[in-house]
């Protein structure tokens, strides 16, 4: 759903920064787009790695009995 902010970051600044010229903040919004995406694949491959761990998740803990 919020795909869309690491492209909407660099093209305002570049929408801005270049007074408000067009090709460039479309070419800032095409390289931040192509950054999230490689971003999130990245993040996807990172978190495989480090839940692929050998050592298995701690145990749930029993739960308190309350007195009666």
């Amino acid at each position: 759903m919020l795909s869309f902010i690491p492209g909407a970051f660099p093209g305002t600044a570049v929408f801005f920064g270049a007074s408000f010229a067009f090709w460039p903040t479309v070419i800032a919004l095409v390289v931040g787009a192509c950054l999230g995406w490689a971003s999130g694949i990245l993040g996807e491959r990172i978190q495989k790695a480090v839940d692929g761990r050998a050592t298995p998740p701690p145990e749930a803990a029993d739960p308190v009995t309350p007195a009666a």
